[in-house]
């Protein structure tokens, strides 16, 4: 499968003095709710147009609500490699896949990359699309579900994290998320469990795919309310965190 349809999305500002995301990563601890919300009303999504509408809503679901999920939750003491690189990202670049030799079909599936002003690429995303199974050879794939269809696409996106880890090696990836239609797939979720060791609570939270991804991975759903139009307006897809299902106040020790 190659990549088209590339954009990107400029991540800044509205007052380069003001208080900022970086405000907040500098001193997680001693930040309110309050500063929380004044870091992301500072914070300006400028998207052109044409970026698809799953893939927009999954910009701002990080940058607004699992930013603030992980602060308030502590998600972010076990995923802080991953978490304060939200401040740092200024580019989102969007590429939609295709598949085929001759006759190319595009796929209802992007890759999302996070990139640094430096061109670091600290966070990436993978985005399947309900679509998907609506195209060969996913179609016949789908009898028992469609969960073997999102770990096969999930498994070559990972082929891919690892050439960027084995090409910047600390400046490589820190984290990465799998967007996919809700409920989550429990062939999706099985995989991920056994890859991050989900049995023990730590290891959950942190959630952790093994070397040479070495990267923490998160397991994002939504809604099928999501893909509808009512009237003239297409309905925003609702996005929320299923792997790992932590809690506003986790039950493991938020501790470093």
């Amino acid at each position: 499968m190659t990549v088209v349809n590339n954009s990107a999305i400029v991540i800044k500002n509205l007052d380069n003095e003001g208080y900022n995301l970086g405000s907040i990563t500098a001193d997680p601890r001693a930040v309110s709710a309050l500063d929380i919300k004044a870091g992301l009303d500072n914070l300006v999504i400028d998207a052109p147009d044409g970026v698809n509408d799953l893939v927009l809503s999954l910009v701002h679901y990080l940058f607004h609500d699992y930013f603030a999920f992980a602060h308030q939750s502590g998600l972010y003491n076990r995923q802080i490699r991953l978490w304060e690189m939200f401040s740092r990202i200024s580019r989102v670049e969007v590429r939609q896949l295709e598949r085929g030799l001759f006759s190319k079909t595009l796929l209802p599936v992007y890759e999302v990359v996070m990139k640094t002003a430096q061109g670091q690429s600290p966070i990436c995303a993978l985005v399947i699309s309900r679509q998907i199974t609506d195209f060969e050879p996913y179609k016949h794939q789908t009898n028992h579900g469609a969960g073997k269809v999102y770990v096969e696409l999930l498994r070559d996106f990972l082929l891919k994290v690892m050439k960027i880890q084995a090409r910047l090696g600390a400046n490589g990836v820190k984290g990465i998320f799998i967007v996919t239609p809700a409920p989550l797939e429990e062939a999706l979720s099985a995989y991920i469990e056994k890859e991050t060791r989900a049995s023990d609570p730590v290891s959950k939270a942190e959630s952790i795919m093994p070397a040479p991804v070495s990267a923490h991975i998160n397991l994002l759903t939504y809604s099928a309310e999501g893909e509808e139009s009512y009237g003239d307006q297409a309905a925003t897809p609702i996005i929320s965190l299923s792997y790992p299902n932590i809690s506003r106040r986790s039950a493991v020790s938020t501790q470093r």
